[in-house]
């Protein structure tokens, strides 16, 4: 007989990794990891959260936005742009074009670009055009709001402070200034985005530069950064990287310690061999900044890809997960710590108490790495295997072909009495969550290993995985 040895998974704590067959990723890595995400608070492999629906409109919710100023919600349908406060909704006004609107909060008022003039809701809620050049995406730099266009080379910046205006004084550095950023390339801007001090801008064919200083001192540089960011036209800028996807996947520009020195980085590498096929300018990125994650949707539909972007690689790299809408979502907003997503007709909310997705049932499938027996088999003595239930319900556990093991996931709720001299109304659940801890003697003669627990109902959060086996 062989030594006896424990395998131990930390909870599959490195996510998906295809990247590798799956008989060559890690113990600690997983080839499926669907509806699942890692805690915001102790990091933990667990069920996402359901989608609770707060507002049905007529037609389809193509954009969701918050304003922090006025605390209202927008949201773009076709050409127009609503109010709502999910009971009713009201009309704003039409876009000036005909692109998905991007928004930015300046000054007290929300930007929006949308591929005509700049637009902007402003005082007490009012829409109104300005004489701006065309542009397609807006964000703000050095007090002035910045603009460009998927049509042109050129950065454009409104006079400092003011977005309505947009005239070039050459005798004043305080009015409206602007850039050309490689003119004689091939291809126009596709997205801009920042990355310390510097403007990182995405250009067709590869083409990214880096501009540098500020237009009301005179002091705009641009610096060729590289001929191989592909860029989708997806940017996402979190602390010290400029995350975008493109023809190479999911990639990021990082600073190095050289002054100045920015360099091209392979984040999605675990994920990248999927990504590459479904990579298109109709991909998009959402930052979830409470829950640590930035999320991914390639162009084929209602998969979302989940980046834990705290580093869990030695080179700074997070980890992965995926998740499975049932419509196809076009808006993500973060507010607190909330989160809303714009999909099909409707606007919902992430609720960590149900776990249906718009009354469909949310089924979390984790599956290991396939780990070959060295010599002829890997006899399993026991694995220990225990969840923290969140929501009561049931599931499955496997090994390979061979067939699953039922469990039951249970969860206690107790209600809380609030006590007054005339009456006592119970009105509110405190949820004690309960651990199922399953321990199975022998799981026989195995020419590979591959866990597989499927829940099919309720909640879970992966505490442990291990098992003790023998090489024979």
């Amino acid at each position: 007989m062989g030594i006896k040895q424990i395998a131990t998974t930390n909870g599959f704590r490195l996510g998906l990794d295809w990247s590798n067959p799956p008989e060559n990723i890690d113990i600690q890595a997983l080839m499926q990891a669907q509806q699942c995400e890692f805690d915001r608070t102790d990091n933990a492999l667990r069920t996402v959260p359901g989608v609770r629906v707060l507002y049905e409109f007529t037609g389809p919710v193509d954009t969701l936005y918050y304003d922090v100023y006025r605390k209202k919600w927008y949201f773009s349908s076709g050409k127009n742009l609503y109010e709502t406060d999910f009971s009713t909704h009201k009309l704003l006004g039409a876009l000036s074009g005909n692109q998905k609107p991007k928004y930015h909060a300046f000054g007290g008022d929300i930007l929006i670009a949308s591929g005509g003039r700049l637009q902007a809701i402003s005082g007490s809620g009012q829409m109104i055009t300005t004489n701006s050049p065309q542009c397609e995406m807006v964000s703000s730099h050095s007090g002035s709001v910045l603009l460009s266009s998927i049509y042109s080379h050129r950065l454009n910046w409104s006079a400092v402070g003011d977005y309505q205006s947009w005239t070039h004084n050459e005798n004043d550095s305080s009015s409206a200034q602007y850039v050309d950023v490689g003119y004689k390339d091939q291809g126009s801007i596709i997205a801009v985005d920042f990355l310390t001090r510097a403007i990182i801008v995405y250009k067709e064919y590869g083409r990214v530069y880096q501009v540098i200083g500020t237009p009301d001192s005179g002091t705009l540089s641009v610096y060729p950064l590289s001929s191989t960011g592909y860029c989708s036209g997806s940017t996402l800028s979190i602390d010290d990287r400029s995350y975008y996807l493109g023809e190479q996947g999911f990639m990021s520009f990082v600073p190095t310690n050289t002054y100045a020195e920015i360099q091209p980085f392979e984040t999605g590498l675990n994920i990248n061999s999927y990504l590459l096929k479904y990579i298109t300018k109709d991909c998009e990125m959402w930052h979830i900044p409470n829950r640590k994650q930035l999320w991914i949707k390639p162009y084929n539909g209602d998969s979302v890809f989940i980046y834990h972007y705290l580093p869990r690689y030695n080179d700074g790299r997070g980890v992965f997960t995926s998740r499975k809408f049932t419509y196809n979502i076009n808006s993500v907003v973060n507010v607190e710590k909330d989160v809303y997503v714009g999909y099909g007709k409707k606007i919902g909310i992430l609720d960590e108490s149900i776990d249906t997705d718009d009354g469909v049932q949310i089924e979390t499938s984790i599956v290991s790495g396939n780990r070959l027996a060295t010599s002829q088999f890997i006899l399993i003595m026991n694995y220990n295997f225990v969840t923290h239930n969140i929501i009561s319900g049931y599931g499955t556990i496997g090994i390979s072909n061979k067939k699953p093991k039922p469990i039951n996931f249970a969860s206690k709720s107790t209600r809380t009495y609030y006590a007054t001299m005339k009456t006592i109304n119970a009105n509110t659940k405190m949820n004690t969550n309960e651990y199922t801890k399953s321990y199975k003697i022998g799981g026989g003669a195995n020419r590979n290993v591959q866990f597989k627990i499927h829940v099919k109902k309720g909640a879970i959060s992966l505490r442990q995985l291990d098992y003790t086996y023998e090489e024979v």
